[in-house]
């Protein structure tokens, strides 16, 4: 039986859809439904994903001495590694599967004062944003594993960069033709509701390469026994953060060879209190691989 809805208990409560067209005088709790740009429960962190494509660096060309410069196919620089820094092509998994944290950029307003007067009066305007925008730096957090991959290969995208840039190593011609750095590469971020499906915020870095190895992570001391974590500094080019086309890239780049997508409409209500769910149009992760089988025993 529905419940009468002149009751008490219906009207301690207001729609989400009633914050965004009147006061909410009383401060009642919100309960129902939510609209299709603001849902029925107030924003909580959920999974992140945090996406890092693979650069071009010419690491296995016919001509490149670059395995005998930087070592690659011996402990300090695994072939399986250097693989994942050549190519262009996808993402790198490692690093999504370990990273732990990030932190997202605000994109500030640049402002300047115009019109000032004998007395110091003057006004304030509106200058640009592209100051928050470009050349700035990102910080992402791994776990880090035995075997130290995440701090081995971006020991080899670093030595590699270096190398290129004092001419002991060059970039494939066709790269240089194109007049393509290829080091650089670009990172998305997706922060999700906890339904591990609706995506919150979404954001890429453009032009992206380290700028360090984190060697300062493996600093020892006697009766040490902790998990490593690593931290890895970034320069990027170019910040931005939810943008209709970031999305569109995302798919063209990663999607349509790795079974990573998104999508954009509602989502799937299924089991649950479907008095709280939403309708809320938006954007949604989707894997579509299937699972890996799991070992026997497990």
């Amino acid at each position: 039986m529905s419940a009468d809805p002149s009751s008490y208990l219906n009207q301690r409560f207001v729609s989400p859809a009633d914050l965004a067209d009147s006061i909410n005088v009383e401060r009642l709790l919100t309960r129902g439904r939510g609209t299709d740009f603001i849902g029925g429960d107030p924003a909580t962190t959920g999974p992140f994903y945090v996406f890092v494509l693979r650069p071009d660096l010419n690491l296995f060309g016919e001509n490149s001495d670059a395995q005998r410069y930087l070592s690659i196919g011996t402990p300090a620089a695994p072939r399986k590694l250097a693989e994942y820094l050549s190519g262009g092509t996808g993402l790198i998994p490692l690093l999504t599967n370990l990273c732990e944290s990030y932190e997202a950029q605000d994109i500030s307003l640049d402002v300047h004062t115009t019109g000032e007067g004998w007395d110091g009066a003057h006004q304030t305007v509106a200058k640009s944003t592209l100051h928050g925008r470009q050349d700035g730096r990102l910080s992402l957090a791994f776990q880090e594993w035995s075997g130290t991959p995440v701090t081995l290969l971006h020991k080899i995208w670093v030595d590699y960069i270096e190398a290129v840039k004092k001419g002991f190593l060059s970039p494939s011609q066709v790269n240089m033709n194109a007049r393509i750095l290829d080091y650089a590469t670009s990172i998305y971020c997706f922060q999700l509701l906890p339904d591990a499906r609706t995506i919150e915020f979404a954001c890429r870095y453009t032009g992206a390469f380290p700028v360090a190895v984190p060697f300062s992570s493996w600093s020892g001391k006697i009766g040490g026994a902790d998990t490593v974590k690593v931290t890895v500094p970034y320069a990027y080019s170019f910040y931005e953060a939810m943008d209709a086309y970031v999305i569109n890239d995302f798919n063209s780049s990663i999607g349509s060879r790795l079974g990573i997508s998104v999508g954009l409409g509602t989502p799937y209500t299924g089991a649950g209190n479907t008095e709280r769910s939403t309708d809320r149009f938006a954007y949604y992760l989707n894997f579509d691989e299937a699972p890996k089988t799991k070992p026997d025993g497990i």
